[in-house]
Formats: structure tokens, sequence, C-alpha cells
């Protein structure tokens, strides 16, 4: 078996920390991103939306229930790196930290993929010319004809 360094064992001490408070940083935004996409979900009320509720409600609830999560867990684990990783090598704190990252960064992936998807439908349901209710054409009574209900002819 070989042992190999995380990637961050050739980064000096302090330029690991400041790798792990921006990453913290970041993965916070990015959850806060996230609740904002959820916000416009739960807002949004046109035609095509309710069609994407009814029929993916429950699996985008848990996409955005498994980003928000993964974007808590990197922030705890940057803000644990930051407080553990003491030596001039980082040790298994640094693999979990790169975990960590590669992880936020699916993570972010996906939610760029279901924010503009939302926007996208949202943006279809608001230009959708408002369908108006038929516009009832009286029939025209031509002599002899009876083409009205209940009318003598």
């Amino acid at each position: 078996m070989t042992k190999t360094e995380a990637l961050f064992a050739s980064i000096a001490p302090d330029r690991r920390k400041d790798i792990y408070t921006t990453a913290a940083s970041a993965s916070a935004l990015i959850g806060g991103f996230g609740t904002a996409a959820i916000s416009q979900y739960a807002t949004a009320n046109g035609r095509r939306m309710l069609e994407l509720r009814r029929r993916f409600g429950v699996s985008l609830r848990r996409n955005w229930s498994g980003i928000l999560s993964a974007m808590l867990v990197v922030t705890a684990v940057c803000l644990l790196a930051l407080i553990f990783d003491t030596d001039k090598k980082p040790g298994n704190i640094g693999w979990l930290a790169e975990s960590a990252l590669v992880l936020g960064a699916l993570r972010a992936t996906r939610l760029i993929w279901l924010f503009g998807m939302l926007i996208d439908v949202a943006d279809q349901d608001v230009t959708e010319p408002r369908r108006s209710p038929a516009v009832a054409i009286p029939l025209t009574r031509r002599p002899g004809s009876r083409n009205r209900p209940n009318t003598p002819g």
C-alpha cells in the first residue's frame, strides 16, 4: 500500500488556514443561494411550476435538502480543519478537508443546475400570455332555421 499525502500537504500552514476559512465562507454563501432558490420555488405559482411541483416535488425537496446539508457539512469540516490542522503537515484532516471541498463543488454544480431549471420554468410561466376564457360567439338566426334552443323557428 502506497501512502500518499493530501494535496494540502505542500501548502504552508498559514495558507491552508486561509483556504479553510475561504471554503467555509463560500460554502455557507452557496447554502444561502440554495435558500434563495427554495424561496423562488415556493413562491412561483405558474402553470408549469405547479406541474413541476406535482410531478417532481418530492425529488426536488430531496435535492434541496441534500444540497443544503452538504454545504453545512462542508462548512463544518472546514471550520474543524481550521481548528485541528496545527502541524506542519495536515495529515488526515487534510484528506477530510479535500473530500469536503469535492463534495461542495459537486453540490454547488447541482445547485446551479436546479436553480437554472427553476428560473427557466418561472420565466416561461411569466412570459406565457394568460389564457382567457373562450369568446362566446352568438349563433346567427337564419330565417326558417332553429339554431337556438328553446326559440320558435
